[in-house]
């Protein structure tokens, strides 16, 4: 196998780019902690990473199970409040499963790293499609790129295009029904091309207190970044807001003791107090537990709402501290977020 054209994809974001790239990231997730800029962007730099893009014709033979979901109509004895039974119609959704095999086929292209890469083919085709959207910025190998003039391909690499060919393929089919299980396919190649793309990519770490979290994103086209793992304090929120919401609990024990009255009188020869004593136990607790919930649910929307906007402020500082450009309106307007009743 021989590698047809070589391109080379220009660098058309720069390190301050990315960093602010990946400090609006932070800031935008509702999720990170309130002083998440205490901590920093680190080994921040942009590697050039060879690509090989396959482009092959696919035909893939797919065998499955295919669904029809169906409602049916049904009888079922219901126990009634005088002991006995009576008959309810009920319905209730059912899926007909019916064996299926067809074929598909069609040319497909995937770029892959030529070395080290994620064999999750998902995620192959999720990088690939980020990496051919920036074809524009595409040029032939240029002089700075010459140790690629003799690169080797790499035959894994090669392997995984060929599965993610495949795989796409098979999730373009047309499988008739509802629903699908059991799928699984195999798959006969031709392969027409083998390219190389030289692609610029920033990658850098974020330390915050005892973590470390890697984040990456495309040089070429328009700006990028990712974190996939980030510094999450949502449990923290959650149990403040909890415990500002705990008083409405402490009505619970009064719907216990009427519990226990509607028992007690009932042993002592009272029956007819115990139904309405256990009614408003019940009610008593319902509403408290609903209660609770509503007001927690309100303090987290609250707290989110203060975070969000000491975050945005943080950043601005962070911002012009670095010399990077400062939030605009609608930056800003995605970082905070409206408070919810």
């Amino acid at each position: 196998m021989e590698i047809s054209n070589k391109f080379s994809a220009k660098k058309q974001t720069y390190e301050e780019d990315f960093s602010r790239e990946i400090y609006l990231l932070l800031a935008m997730d509702r999720e990170t902690p309130v002083d998440v800029f205490n901590g920093k962007l680190v080994d921040v730099k942009c590697e050039r990473i060879p690509y090989v893009i396959v482009t092959a014709d696919i035909h893939v033979d797919i065998t499955c199970s295919v669904g029809y979901d169906r409602v049916e109509e049904y009888w079922d004895k219901e126990r009634q409040s005088d002991g006995g039974y009576k008959s309810v119609k009920k319905t209730r959704y059912i899926t007909d499963w019916t064996p299926y095999s067809m074929s598909n086929e069609g040319e497909y292209m995937v770029c892959v790293p030529n070395g080290p890469h994620d064999d999750d083919l998902d995620v192959v085709l999720e990088e690939s499609l980020a990496i051919r959207k920036r074809a524009s910025s595409f040029v032939p190998l240029s002089y700075r790129d010459s140790e690629y003039d003799n690169l080797e391909l790499n035959a894994h690499s090669i392997d995984t295009a060929i599965n993610a060919c495949g795989y796409s393929c098979c999730l373009d089919a047309p499988i008739p029904g509802d629903r699908k299980k059991d799928v699984s396919y195999t798959t006969k190649y031709e392969i027409k091309n083998i390219d190389c793309a030289v692609i610029p990519k920033h990658r850098a770490k974020f330390e915050y207190k005892e973590g470390s979290y890697e984040a990456q994103g495309y040089a070429c086209g328009d700006i990028d970044a990712s974190m996939p793992a980030r510094p999450n304090d949502t449990a923290d929120v959650k149990k403040a807001a909890g415990k500002q919401a705990k008083p409405f609990l402490y009505v619970i024990p009064v719907g216990i003791v009427v519990w226990l009255v509607g028992f007690i009188l009932n042993f002592v020869g009272y029956p007819q107090f115990m139904t309405p004593a256990i009614g408003i136990a019940i009610l008593i607790i319902g509403i408290s537990l609903s209660a609770y919930f509503i007001r927690k649910k309100q303090n987290i929307n609250k707290m989110t709402a203060e975070r969000q906007i000491i975050k945005s402020k943080a950043l601005n500082e962070l911002l012009l501290k670095r010399g990077l450009r400062p939030l605009d309106e609608s930056e800003t307007a995605a970082i905070l977020v409206e408070e919810k009743s």
